[in-house]
C-alpha cells in the first residue's frame, strides 16, 4: 500500500485532493459491493427446472398415493420428506456457487418471493377448480396442481434472476461503477 504525502502548494495536491481520491475509492468499494450483493441472488440456470421436477416428483408420488392405504401412505410421506431435503441441498449448491453468501431471514425471503407466492397460490386453486369442474379424479387434480405449482417455482426463479440481470445492468451503468 502507497503512501501519498501531501506537498504544501503543489498544483492538484493537497489535502483536497488526497481526500477526493479516497472518496473515489470508497464509490468503488461500495459499487463493487453492491453489484457483488446483486450478483450473489442469481441462481444458476439449472436450479429452476430441477427444482420444478422435485416439486413435480413429489407430487407424483402425493397422487399415486391417494385413496391408497398402508405403504403407498409412508412412500409419500418419505419422498415428500427427500423432497424437501433435495430443494435445500440444490439451493445450498447453487448459492455457494456465487462466491458471496448472503444470510437472509425468512421473512425477508418471504417478502421478497410474495408475488410468486400469490401467484402460485391462485394457479394451483384455478388448476384445481378446473380440475374439478371437468371431472377429474382426486390424483389426477392434485398431479395438475403439482404440475402447476412446478412451473410457477420455475417461473418465478426465471423472473427473479431476470429482475436481478437488470438491476445489475443497471449498476454497472452508473457513473462511478468499476
Amino acid at each position: 500500500m502507497s503512501v501519498m504525502v501531501a506537498q504544501e502548494g503543489a498544483p492538484g495536491g493537497g489535502s483536497e485532493a488526497i481526500a477526493l481520491e479516497a472518496t473515489s475509492g470508497l464509490r468503488d468499494v461500495e459499487a463493487a459491493r453492491a453489484r457483488a450483493a446483486v450478483q450473489a441472488r442469481i441462481f444458476p440456470a439449472w436450479f429452476g427446472p430441477v427444482a420444478a421436477l422435485i416439486v413435480v416428483g413429489v407430487g407424483a408420488v402425493q397422487s399415486w398415493s391417494v385413496d391408497r392405504k398402508g405403504f403407498p401412505v409412508l412412500l409419500a410421506l418419505v419422498v415428500t420428506l427427500v423432497g424437501l431435503v433435495a430443494v435445500r441441498v440444490v439451493r445450498w449448491i447453487a448459492t455457494r456457487r456465487t462466491g458471496v453468501v448472503r444470510r437472509v431471514p425468512l421473512s425477508a425471503r418471504l417478502w421478497r418471493s410474495r408475488y410468486g407466492l400469490l401467484i402460485t397460490a391462485v394457479a394451483c386453486a384455478v388448476t384445481w377448480g378446473a380440475a374439478v369442474l371437468l371431472g377429474a379424479g382426486g390424483s389426477a387434480s392434485r398431479l395438475a396442481v403439482y404440475v402447476v405449482a412446478g412451473l410457477c417455482v420455475w417461473g418465478t426463479f426465471v423472473w427473479r434472476n431476470a429482475a436481478a440481470r437488470q438491476e445489475l445492468a443497471r449498476l454497472r451503468d452508473e457513473p462511478g461503477a468499476v
